[in-house]
């Protein structure tokens, strides 16, 4: 929400980032920030070679 705030007072108002940020306020990193998500087969074709099931941890016992 902060973000598509932030966005819509730069092209509006034309302000620069650190201002909008400063008015929501909102970090800058956090303005630009963009989610990238693994592709869907990713983790199940790692898993594959290990025969575990995909999403399985492995945890250690510490000595």
């Amino acid at each position: 929400m902060r973000r598509e705030l932030a966005k819509w007072a730069q092209q509006a108002h034309d302000l620069s980032q650190r201002y909008a940020a400063g008015l929501i306020p909102a970090s800058r990193a956090s303005l630009r920030y963009e989610h990238h998500r693994d592709p869907p087969g990713r983790l199940a074709c790692a898993a594959a070679g290990t025969g575990r099931q995909p999403g399985a941890v492995w945890i250690s016992k510490a000595d």
